[in-house]
């Protein structure tokens, strides 16, 4: 799951818009950005820095080393302009391996670069000479009072702190990402040590800059149906439906980039769409483990022994998950022909 989202989140960041019939304004059609952020919660020694290590060694991602304002974004001394650590981050992935070491400037500017895809930054003792400097995906423009940084990357910030309260910008941080929250047993662990569960690697399809990606309308319309049908997050809470909708487009996007086209389809909503209850379920806080996930993406009206070989995963721990899921309302199970097979709630 993880890794499907990261491959989701870089193809993504080399896309320029998505271009959508819905929210026109003055007649035109709207742009949104396309780049899909996560938000990852995990206990230490999850291997979630050995997962993204494969991205980095191979130019799909790259991890943050600094952590302050100037570090970030840059900073002018004498009539030179020093890039800033995100720079690095342009067209691909950018990783923050542990988000609170960010500083609180920092985060915001992180928050206007989700957005809007730009940052300003105010320097009292700038040079009285432009700044103008580019590279692919970044921009950097600057006169006396300050620089504005425009880029286009997608985010992946990642804690091992489970218990700390939120803050106000990191909450908007949260609202604009994809939220995985993993819990991490000592069973789990146990099978990593013995060499049991290898680290998994994502399967990433080189991707060169597309400018537009093209939502027609009859398939936004049948992203916006299939999401009413569902509830999981309160009713009340509006604008999470706006934000999910919109990270579905997104993973909706790179779908159709790997199969090499740049108009979404409503096959690819229907695909994107298996992972809202997940969306959601990140969202709440809840808590899942990587075989809790890999057994509810298998759940395709399968039975339990079919997800079982499948997966990998043991019948009987396969089994007591079903009933986990079910619990929790993401999956159900019915009758097929005299056996039992195990659908997800957006299939019912």
């Amino acid at each position: 799951m993880l890794q499907q989202l990261l491959t989701y989140s870089f193809i993504t960041s080399r896309v320029g818009y998505i271009e959508s019939p819905l929210h026109k304004r003055d007649e035109r059609a709207h742009r949104e950005k396309a780049q899909l952020n996560i938000f990852l919660k995990a206990p230490f020694g999850f291997t979630k820095t050995s997962e993204m290590m494969y991205l980095v060694e191979n130019n799909y991602a790259y991890i943050c080393t600094e952590h302050t304002e100037a570090g970030l974004l840059g900073t002018v001394r004498g009539d030179m302009y020093f890039r800033g650590d995100i720079i690095n981050g342009a067209n691909r992935l950018f990783v923050i391996d542990e988000y609170y070491l960010v500083e609180d400037k920092a985060r915001r500017h992180l928050l206007t670069i989700m957005s809007h895809g730009w940052a300003r930054r105010a320097i009292q003792t700038f040079s009285k000479r432009r700044i103008n400097e580019r590279g692919e995906g970044w921009e950097v423009n600057g006169e006396t009072s300050g620089f504005m940084l425009k880029i286009r990357t997608s985010l992946a910030l990642s804690t091992a702190i489970l218990e700390k309260k939120v803050d106000e910008v990191t909450e908007m941080l949260m609202s604009r990402c994809f939220n995985l929250n993993y819990y991490f047993s000592k069973e789990d662990a146990i099978e990593i040590l013995l060499g049991e569960k290898p680290i998994e690697t994502p399967k990433i399809k080189e991707v060169d800059y597309i400018e537009k990606v093209t939502l027609p309308e009859s398939v936004a319309k049948d992203l916006a149906i299939m999401i009413s049908r569902l509830e999981i997050v309160p009713e009340d809470y509006g604008g999470y439906y706006m934000r999910a909708y919109w990270d579905l487009v997104k993973i909706a996007t790179a779908l159709a980039i790997l199969d090499d086209r740049t108009e979404i389809k409503k096959e690819d909503v229907e695909e994107a769409y298996r992972y809202y209850p997940l969306h959601s379920l990140g969202f709440l806080g809840n808590q899942l483990s990587k075989k809790e996930i890999q057994v509810y993406l298998a759940c395709r009206c399968k039975s339990s022994k079919q997800i079982s070989e499948e997966t990998g995963i043991p019948l009987r721990t396969v089994q007591r998950i079903l009933r986990e899921l079910k619990e929790i309302g993401i999956i159900k199970e019915h009758e097929y022909m005299g056996k039992t097979v195990y659908c997800q709630i957006v299939e019912i």
